[in-house]
């Protein structure tokens, strides 16, 4: 069902694709609404097989929000009609806003707060004004552009906080090499190397890597392409950007 989520894809800045081949995973019960069953009917009928996640209404009188492999899809309460991209409400005093992005906010902030830093390949910053997080992929270019720039990012007060996303999947290449890096025992400069297109200095050791369960969570956030930012508030900065540009998407104050 990789289309449906192509079909959503607003992608900002710059990022490697997702190069994950459609893969049918196996459905997990979901609650559904009563009163949404015909258009689950309808939906499943059209798309067999796809792996939806929650059901739930929308604020949008008449209609129900689906979650698709980390994706929110709109559909209306009889099923004939299915909305793929942002959906805007236009509220008093707060302009046009994103259902699809809040709803998603809603859904990542939590799972970021959860998260285990010894877990995570971090780069602080020592005045620490701001904290990323990053989807990576090691054979990504901007990643690799992202990471070269490591220590400009955290001289302006950004603190990086890496987490796998191998766009090929678990198996591809850039999977068995993540993996190996988290099971370093220096796990910094194994990405340093990886990054770096080095051999790795390091012989892994035996470990329960996170990769996968990583990857898992940055498809629940609908990352799409590698670099994907994300703030501790949830926000979505898109693919790369260079540690200025970065700095005022953060909303920090640069000295000239």
């Amino acid at each position: 069902m990789r289309f449906i989520v192509v079909m959503m894809a607003l992608m900002m800045n710059v990022a490697c694709a997702d190069q994950t081949p459609p893969a049918a995973k196996e459905a997990q019960p979901v609650v559904v609404p009563g009163d949404s069953s015909l258009a689950m009917e309808k939906l499943q009928q059209a798309f067999p097989g796809m792996p939806v996640a929650a059901v739930e209404p929308s604020i949008v009188p008449g209609m129900f929000m689906i979650q698709v492999q980390g994706d929110w899809l709109h559909v209306t309460a009889d099923g004939r009609f299915v909305f793929a991209g942002e959906v805007f409400e236009l509220r008093d005093n707060e302009g046009a806003v994103s259902l699809i992005e809040e709803r998603q906010k809603a859904v990542r902030v939590p799972a970021l707060q959860a998260l285990d830093p010894a877990q995570m390949i971090t780069f602080p910053a020592k005045q620490q004004q701001a904290e990323i997080y990053v989807f990576t992929d090691v054979s990504c270019g901007y990643c690799r552009q992202l990471h070269r720039q490591v220590a400009d990012y955290n001289s302006l007060g950004i603190t990086i906080h890496y987490l796998a996303f191998p766009r090929g999947g678990m198996a591809s290449a850039a999977g068995r090499v993540m993996d190996d890096i988290w099971c370093s025992e220096n796990r910094q400069l194994a990405m340093t190397e990886a990054k770096l297109e080095k051999p790795l200095s390091q012989t892994p050791q035996a470990c329960d890597s996170p990769v996968a369960s990583q990857y898992e969570l940055g498809e629940q956030f609908g990352v799409r392409g590698t670099p994907a930012v994300f703030t501790t508030e949830g926000d979505q900065l898109g693919g790369y950007l260079a540690p200025s540009r970065m700095a005022k998407a953060l909303g920090l104050v640069i000295a000239d």
